[in-house]
């Protein structure tokens, strides 16, 4: 099959559209005769780590969002997919570098600042994820999950009417979310037990 030298950009877009419509394995092969067509396109080598990493094909996705980042070093969604693609390997040391990164480039990145508050959390950081979370929640403050971790970050840090504001603010922006109504029966009930310790 001949192509037209237009036709890297026609193969983009048919695979951009079939992403869209979660027609992920079709998408695919586009993305790779675009890139086939012109190597060093790197909105396709971002694009097709996307969906590659929607597949769980992580390992690939890895590596077409490091070709991304060698071609364009600034490309703030490669580095924070990148991150993500590595979060889900289980590489969650090399996940926050990504994260980190994509944060130095734009600092106004809420998932970028979310997601490093989730790993920071888990590695027993939560002043480092605080932050983030803080973060996260100043740029989009509609950012039920942000609030949430923040929440459970003031509340390692014993900070336990923080803590429960935090929380209600995540339940008011989802009020279905478990884990939020969870966290506040935990808190209240824990600030209910400290107020009635300290009675004479």
């Amino acid at each position: 099959m001949k192509f037209r030298p237009d036709d890297t950009e026609a193969e983009f877009c048919c695979a951009n559209t079939l992403a869209g419509l979660n027609r992920d394995q079709e998408a695919v092969s586009h993305y790779e005769r675009a890139i086939r067509l012109k190597p060093d396109f790197e909105p396709a080598h971002g694009n097709y780590a996307d969906t590659l990493r929607a597949l769980g094909r992580l390992e690939e996705a890895c590596a077409q969002y490091q070709l991304a980042i060698q071609l364009q070093p600034r490309d703030t969604n490669a580095h924070y997919g990148l991150g993500a693609a590595l979060q889900d390997s289980g590489r969650a040391d090399e996940a926050l570098g990504s994260y980190l990164r994509a944060i130095d480039l734009n600092p106004k990145f809420a998932a970028a600042h979310y997601d490093a508050g989730v790993l920071l959390l888990e590695r027993n950081q939560p002043l480092d994820a605080l932050r983030h979370f803080q973060a996260a929640v100043e740029i989009q403050t509609n950012y039920a999950a942000a609030y949430l971790g923040r929440g459970l970050a003031e509340e390692k840090l014993d900070r336990t009417q923080a803590a429960i504001g935090s929380l209600e603010q995540a339940q008011r922006l989802n009020p279905e979310a478990s884990e939020v109504s969870e966290a506040l029966l935990r808190l209240r009930g824990k600030l209910t037990a400290a107020n009635t310790a300290g009675k004479p």
